[in-house]
């Protein structure tokens, strides 16, 4: 039984490992194809997009991981500031891109979702192997 646990944990931690790599292999398919039929300017911020994505998803992890592994007021003051800091960068992305343009915008949007697709990819993949 315990062998099991230990191996439900290593899986976990391997999906977690593979949804940043998976988010970019997204990003960089909506990269290339919002080149090929927007403009570079579109793609690079699809790509950006999709960075910012994995970049969040990570910070995310490690707080969590924080949040149950440390001490408890310390980490939730720290994870709270940190959230704050987080979205206060995502909405400074979004108010530079929405002064490049508008099109821009839902490039980027296109890429920062696109975490979502990945997990919705490992989710299928691993329900196979059930």
């Amino acid at each position: 039984m315990i062998a099991e646990e230990n191996l439900f944990v290593k899986e976990e931690y391997r999906i977690l490992k593979r949804i940043p790599k998976t988010t970019l292999i997204i990003s960089l398919i909506f990269s290339i194809g919002s080149f090929i039929l927007y403009s570079f300017v579109t793609s690079i911020i699809v790509l950006m997009g999709g960075l910012l994505s994995i970049f969040n998803f990570l910070w995310l992890k490690k707080s969590i991981i924080k949040l149950t592994t440390f001490d408890k007021k310390k980490a939730l003051a720290q994870g709270i500031i940190f959230y704050f800091i987080r979205v206060l960068l995502i909405f400074i992305c979004f108010f530079i891109i929405i002064k490049i343009s508008l099109e821009s915008l839902l490039g980027f949007a296109v890429g920062f979702f696109s975490i979502f697709l990945a997990m919705v990819i490992e989710v299928i993949i691993n329900l196979r192997k059930v």
